[in-house]
């Protein structure tokens, strides 16, 4: 996070003179006057008439000291460098030994970053007043500021000699021990400060600084309120103390802290940033947004700004603005590592791979073994399907930095999806090992557990799905005023089973009724999607359906559960998973009308080849199209149906030639209606989709197309069979990635 500067304070500012006493000739009465009326228009900030009236002076006296002084101290309050430092010299050339002119000349050499002129003039004051202790301070802060801190350390200390009771120095003093890494002495100095001067508003800033770390941070909260409440407007105050309120989780406090300060200065694009911050962490994005808007206004350069709207663009998942965002970032800082990095990671998403690819080389190229990098590169191979050379990129991420837990739980969602199962449990083992309260590497072990068969490993991590820190999360527990089911003892009970997740996992979880009827649950009330309604009347045990939208306003049980939580609890593995088939059936009037609708006397089989686009595999599960299956119109006396819903219905109305079929997916209401069409078919062939499920729940025959890369868990692997559909089931598993299905395992 950006943080405010620790303060120093400068000696008083240029130093006026009033008088000349070596000038007593002519109208010296005059002149002085006019010096001293030079000197209070000064005071006054009246510099430009203070300017008119020196200058008229100095056609009487020319040579006057004291007033080219006055008129450099003059000018160098309107920025009128040349003619200030001209003004100054000339002072000197009329008396060398003229300390306040020497000492103003000093100041003006380090306001023009002239460091090495500005040293040399603090020295020469030194050298003319030993005791000086505003050019030994200001000497202090030169050195300070090029790096010199030992030098820095002594003219501090020489102020300190001087004038002990000096409370600006002991803040100097504090600001220096800081840089050097003296922290004790640094809050020692700060503290000296303020015992000296309790309402110097930038010591108490200086010490919350200092403090503002975790064991601390009371302290600071305390120095950084004095700051304020001493000096309302002290903008480094009010943005630091939102940052530590923010550090801390106190977001309300830290929110109005920033408002507060932008009531005093609405422009200050930091303190817009850091809000912005903030509000996108509580996801409130539209608010966020417009404080990275407004700070951008206020300073169009601001990289910070820049970069955190991208960020949140991405997050909302509009990739073009977000890329837009980084790319003029990267206009104004070239090398900005982390706006490098984002913007290729937005350009994988819009499958750009070839300009992301090249932005991860351009970055390891200055730092070859970022282990961040090469894990955001490897990504970009798996999602162009090069997994070997993605499979290099995280292992040499890992040998880059063997505690990349990142690039461990990559690998092991790459080895994963390529069923290479010991090798991924083995990646989030290590993952883990790393983080072990990382939730998402949890889960993708708890999947392969599931997937090689380890039922009783992988259910109890797949309840890690509704899991606040789990990345997608799409599972959230109902608010009631009962407990959630955790195993005890149904008999007499009364259950309510609350929907979660996909059409199929309600299908294939809602046998788990006539087990609980069977251990003697009293009341059983299922919520499903409303498509499932009319199907799920056929379940033997349910006392009461309710659909999930709107949600319901529930009786009381005594306990409720997820679908997926019920095999952990009842202890299912693959020996005792309950298969008893069919669990459903098709309503009776739905069945006549549909048998009305398809022709009998020929082999009828209903086809499925598109999923839902959403569906996170969809790309590897889902086939190109229809032209796929057009082999199957080969087999003589077949009638193929279309079962195809939303996704596809458009080509199965209209089939590609030689390619003969009975569109009725666009005419299906709900799957009470697909069951119904589905019990005057002989076999359905489908991808791994919710159909395969019905049908197998209905005890039809069905062939299943699995994809090769990541195929879902409850399919099991190296299995051509489903234990939760037996006897009707056969699995066909693509060999690899973009090639044809086969019936072998693997």
């Amino acid at each position: 996070m950006l943080t405010g500067l620790l303060k120093k304070i400068l000696c008083p500012s240029l130093s006026p003179t009033t008088t000349d006493p070596s000038h007593a000739n002519l109208t010296i009465d005059q002149a002085l006057a006019s010096i001293h009326e030079g000197a209070n228009l000064i005071g006054m900030q009246r510099f430009a008439e203070a300017e008119t009236l020196l200058r008229n002076t100095l056609r009487a006296i020319p040579q006057n000291a004291d007033a080219l002084n006055n008129l450099g101290i003059a000018l160098f309050n309107q920025k009128k460098w040349h003619d200030a430092e001209a003004a100054f010299r000339q002072a000197l050339h009329s008396r060398p030994d003229f300390v306040d002119a020497r000492f103003n000349l000093a100041i003006l050499l380090g306001s023009l970053k002239r460091a090495a002129e500005a040293e040399e003039a603090y020295r020469q004051v030194i050298h003319l007043h030993p005791d000086h202790a505003n050019a030994f301070n200001n000497l202090g802060i030169l050195l300070q500021n090029q790096n010199r801190l030992a030098e820095a350390e002594r003219a501090f200390q020489e102020v300190a000699r001087i004038r002990p009771e000096m409370a600006a120095i002991h803040n100097n003093l504090g600001t220096l021990y800081v840089e050097l890494q003296r922290h004790a002495e640094a809050e020692t100095a700060f503290r000296e400060a303020l015992r000296l001067q309790p309402d110097l508003a930038i010591a108490h800033y200086n010490l919350g600084k200092l403090l503002q770390n975790p064991d601390r941070a009371p302290e600071a909260e305390a120095s950084y309120r004095q700051a304020i409440a001493i000096q309302p407007n002290h903008m480094d105050a009010h943005h630091n103390l939102g940052l530590l309120l923010s550090a801390t989780n106190r977001q309300d406090e830290a929110e109005a802290v920033y408002r507060q300060a932008l009531r005093i200065q609405p422009d200050h694009a930091n303190l817009l940033c850091h809000l912005g911050i903030l509000l996108q962490s509580r996801q409130r994005f539209p608010e966020a947004e417009e404080a990275y808007r407004q700070a951008l206004r206020c300073q169009p350069d601001h990289i910070d700004a820049w970069f955190g709207l991208g960020n949140l663009l991405s997050e909302q998942k509009q990739q073009n603005e977000a890329a837009a965002c980084f790319r003029k970032l990267l206009l104004i800082q070239e090398d900005h590592h982390d706006a490098q990095l984002n913007l290729a990671n937005v350009l994988v998403t819009q499958h750009q791979y070839h300009e992301a690819e090249s932005i991860y080389q351009k970055i390891l190229c200055n730092h070859p073994n970022n282990a961040n990098v090469l894990q955001n590169l490897g990504n970009a191979y798996k999602a162009q399907s090069l997994y070997e050379r993605a499979e290099q990129t995280y292992r040499q991420a890992i040998r880059s930095k063997p505690d990349h837990v990142h690039s461990w739980f990559n690998l092991g969602n790459l080895m994963k999806a390529l069923k290479r199962h010991d090798e991924a449990i083995e990646a989030y083992r290590q993952a883990l090992a790393i983080k072990p309260d990382y939730v998402d590497a949890q889960w993708n072990l708890g999947l392969v557990y599931l997937s090689m068969g380890h039922l009783q490993e992988g259910w109890s991590r797949y309840e890690l799905r509704y899991h606040p820190q789990r990345t997608d999360r799409n599972v959230f527990p109902i608010d009631v005023p009962f407990p959630m089911w955790q195993g005890e003892e149904v008999r007499g009970k009364a259950l309510l089973i609350v929907h979660e997740q996909g059409f199929g996992d309600q299908i294939q979880f809602c046998r788990y009724v006539r087990v609980l009827r069977d251990q003697g649950a009293a009341r059983i009330t299922l919520t499903c999607h409303a498509t499932l309604l009319e199907l799920f009347r056929s379940l033997p045990g349910i006392d009461h359906l309710l659909p999930h939208k709107p949600p319901p306003t529930y009786q009381h049980h005594d306990y409720w559960v997820f679908y997926c939580s019920i095999p952990l609890l009842l202890g299912t593995t693959l020996s005792t998973i309950p298969a008893m088939l069919p669990y459903l059936h098709a309503p009776e009037a739905h069945r006549i009308h549909w048998g009305n609708q398809i022709p009998d006397g020929r082999f009828r089989v209903g086809l499925v080849w598109k999923g839902n686009p959403n569906h996170y595999n969809d790309i590897q599960r889902s086939l190109p199209d229809l032209a796929i299956l057009a082999p199957l119109w080969t087999v003589a006396g077949v009638t193929f149906v279309s079962l195809q819903k939303m996704h596809g219905e458009e080509e199965a109305l209209s089939p590609p030639p030689g390619q003969p079929l009975l569109a009725l997916g666009h005419l299906l209401l709900d799957f009470a209606d697909t069951a119904a069409v589905i019990s005057h078919l002989d076999l359905v062939i489908t991808i791994d989709s919710a159909v395969a499920h019905l049908t197998g729940a209905l005890g039809k025959p069905c062939w299943v197309l699995l994809p090769s890369w990541d195929a879902d868990f409850r399919w099991l692997h190296h299995r051509e069979d489903s234990p939760w559909y037996p006897g009707v089931m056969r699995l066909f598993s693509q060999h690899k990635p973009g090639s044809g299905h086969r019936s072998d395992p693997g």
